[in-house]
């Protein structure tokens, strides 16, 4: 600006565009790959479909901390959490053989954290259990 102003970087884009100067716009936000190996699934009874996620949290004096958390989807009730600085494919599994010797076996698994939960040990854990496990890939 002539006046001495200062003028922000959309305000700038905005005008560009609006004079078809070829402002470029913000670009669209790239999509992980592949297809989704979700089935529509909907929970009729307990211990049908169990839904796990993973939460990433830090300690009070800054330590991170990765919660893995077990609910079935039916009854909202929590399986269990294990808490641990870091959690492997194997502690997942024990996590899940725990849960299952004192339940039953699920029909279903599902997760929307894709990339982590398709470790080859889980799927085929999973597989030779005859689970069937839905993993909503974003």
């Amino acid at each position: 600006m002539r006046g001495g102003g200062k003028v922000g970087r959309k305000l700038v884009e905005q005008v560009m565009r609006l004079e078809g100067l070829g402002a470029q716009g913000k670009k669209p936000r790239k999509r992980r790959g592949g297809t989704s190996t979700a089935l529509p699934t909907k929970a009729g009874s307990a211990n049908e479909v169990w839904s796990w996620h993973f939460v990433d949290t830090r300690t009070e004096n800054g330590v991170p901390l990765k919660l893995l958390t077990l609910i079935d989807k039916y009854t909202r009730q929590c399986l269990t959490i294990r808490a641990q600085r870091r959690l492997r494919s194997g502690d997942i599994l024990d996590a899940l053989s725990e849960v299952m010797s004192e339940r039953v076996v699920p029909q279903c698994t599902r997760s929307d954290n894709g990339s982590k939960f398709i470790a080859k040990e889980i799927q085929s854990w999973l597989n030779d259990l005859g689970i069937r496990s839905s993993i909503l890939i974003q």
